[in-house]
C-alpha cells in the first residue's frame, strides 16, 4: 500500500508554471489567483579595502566659560591633525547582502506599486565611508514604500537627491539619503515631472549635541523637485526647507529656545550617448554617460552629502542660531568599452563655513593645549575637501561583477579665533577596494 501511494516515475508530474508579466517589466511573474505581478531581487557582495590612512582630522566642539556660566557657554570648534598610522584598520574586509521585493497591481487609477528592500549595510558614499562603518548581522530597512495615483508614502530616496552620487563603486560628495516621506508627483506629457514632498526632518539633522542639538521635530522638511528626462538626458532642479529648533543653549545657558529656517538648492544633469553616433564606426560599440551635480545649503548640511566636519548651525550663548553654509559639486563619467567592461572617473569637492559673533569669556585652556585669555571671543571655521575616484568593472556573465576602485581624498581645515589665525590642517588619504558582486 505504501508503494501504491508513491507517484510512478514513468508518470509525468502535473507542473504549473507561473505566468510572466512582460507588460510590467523583466523578471516579474504573476501571483496565482491575483492580478498582482511580483519581482524578487537579491544580491551578495564581498569587498576587501586597503586604507593607507596615516593622518586624519579630528574635530572637537565645546563651550568656553564666562563669569555667568563657568561650566561653559560660548561656543568653539577645535580641530587637530591626528596620527592614525598605528591605530587605524588598514585592511578592511566587508561582506554585504540585500533582499528586495516589488509588486505591481493594476487599478482603474494606474498601477499600485509596493517596494521593500533590506540590507545589512548602507549604500556607500565617501562621506559615510569616512565613518568606518561595519556591516551588521541584523536586518536594516533600506527602502519600504508604496506608490499610487501620483502619491508616494514610506521610506524612499529623498526627492532632493539626483539619480546617484556618481557612477563609481563608492559615491562621491552628493546627497544620498533614504527617509520617511509623503510625496505627490505629476507628470506633464512624457518628459517632465514635478514633485512636492514632506520628508523626515530628523533624518537630515547634522548636529553634535554641544553647539547644536535639535529639539523635537516641529515640521517636516519641504522638498520640491522638477525633472526633465528625454531619452538622451536627465535634468533636475530641487530645493528644500529645513527647520532648525535648538535646545542646547537653553540647557547650558538658560537661553530661550529659538528656531530658524535653513534651506538647500541643487541642480543635476546626466547626458547619455553612443559614441559611434558622434565619431562614426571607429568608436565601435562604446557608450558613455556624464553626470554633473552641484548643491548649496545654509543650515542644512546633510543635503550636501559631505563628511561630518561641520554641524548645521552653532547656537550662541543667548540662543541665537548661526547657520553653517556650504557647497558640494560632482563630475562623473562612465565609459562602457563593450557590454562586459566599463571604466568610471569621478571628481567631487565640498566646502563649509561656521562662524560666531564676539562674546566675553574668562581665561581658559582647551584640551588641545591652546590657551585663551579673558576678553571678547569668536571663531570663523572653514573646511574644504576634494576627492578623485577611478575604477573599472568586468561583467563576465549577467549580474556578476568583478571590480576595483582607487580613491584619493584631500581635506583642509582652518579657523580664526578672536581674529587670530589658527594653524591650518591638511590631510590626504589614499584607499583602494576590490569587490565581487552577484545579483539574482
Amino acid at each position: 500500500m505504501a508503494d501504491d501511494a508513491l507517484p510512478s516515475l514513468k508518470t509525468p508530474l502535473n507542473t504549473q508554471y507561473l505566468a510572466t508579466c512582460p507588460g510590467v517589466g523583466f523578471g516579474f511573474f504573476q501571483i496565482p489567483g491575483s492580478q498582482t505581478c511580483m519581482k524578487i531581487n537579491m544580491g551578495v557582495q564581498f569587498e576587501t579595502k586597503l586604507d593607507l590612512v596615516q593622518n586624519d582630522i579630528t574635530v572637537q566642539t565645546l563651550r568656553l566659560p564666562t563669569a555667568a556660566f563657568p561650566l561653559g557657554s560660548v561656543p568653539i570648534i577645535e580641530y587637530l591633525k591626528q596620527n592614525l598610522s598605528q591605530t587605524a584598520n588598514h585592511y578592511v574586509p566587508r561582506e554585504t547582502w540585500q533582499f528586495g521585493v516589488t509588486t505591481v497591481t493594476p487599478t482603474d487609477y494606474g498601477p499600485l506599486i509596493a517596494y521593500g528592500n533590506f540590507r545589512n549595510f548602507p549604500q556607500l558614499t565617501l562621506a559615510n565611508d569616512r565613518l568606518n562603518l561595519n556591516p551588521s548581522d541584523s536586518l536594516l530597512i533600506d527602502q519600504a514604500w508604496m506608490s499610487f495615483a501620483g502619491f508616494t508614502a514610506g521610506m524612499h530616496r529623498s526627492f532632493f537627491d539626483f539619480t546617484q552620487p556618481g557612477y563609481g563603486y563608492i559615491g562621491g560628495y552628493a546627497s544620498l539619503v533614504n527617509l520617511n516621506m509623503l510625496a505627490y508627483s505629476h507628470v506633464f506629457g512624457n518628459l517632465v515631472s514635478a514633485t512636492i514632498s514632506l520628508e523626515d526632518n530628523a533624518s537630515r539633522v547634522q548636529q553634535d549635541g554641544i553647539l547644536s542639538g535639535m529639539g523635537g521635530q516641529t515640521q517636516p522638511d519641504i522638498v520640491g523637485q522638477l525633472r526633465v528626462a528625454p531619452s538622451w538626458a536627465t535634468f533636475q532642479v530641487a530645493g528644500a526647507l529645513h527647520k532648525m529648533t535648538d535646545g542646547t543653549a537653553n540647557s547650558c545657558c538658560n537661553a530661550p529656545v529659538r528656531s530658524k529656517e535653513g534651506f538647500a538648492l541643487m541642480s543635476g544633469l546626466e547626458l547619455r550617448t553612443k559614441w559611434s553616433d558622434v565619431f562614426g564606426a571607429k568608436a565601435g560599440n562604446s557608450y558613455g554617460r556624464l553626470m554633473i551635480t552641484g548643491a548649496f545649503a545654509q543650515g542644512a548640511m546633510s543635503y550636501l552629502g559631505i563628511p561630518y566636519f561641520a554641524t548645521d548651525y552653532v547656537s550662541e550663548q543667548d540662543g541665537t542660531i548661526r547657520p553653517s553654509n556650504g557647497y558640494s559639486a560632482l563630475i562623473s563619467y562612465e565609459h562602457l568599452w563593450n557590454p562586459f567592461v566599463k571604466t568610471t572617473l569621478t571628481v567631487s569637492t565640498y566646502g563649509a563655513r561656521t562662524h560666531t559673533q564676539p562674546s566675553m569669556i574668562t581665561a581658559f585652556a582647551p584640551l588641545q593645549g591652546q590657551s585663551f585669555p579673558a576678553g571678547l571671543f569668536n571663531f570663523d571655521y572653514r573646511v574644504r575637501g576634494f576627492a578623485a575616484q577611478l575604477g573599472s568593472a568586468y561583467t563576465p556573465v549577467s549580474n556578476f561583477v568583478i571590480g576595483a576602485e582607487g580613491n584619493y581624498t584631500l581635506d583642509h581645515v582652518k579657523a580664526n579665533y578672536a581674529s587670530v589665525a589658527g594653524q591650518p590642517a591638511t590631510v590626504g588619504i589614499w584607499s583602494g577596494s576590490i569587490y565581487v558582486q552577484r545579483n539574482f
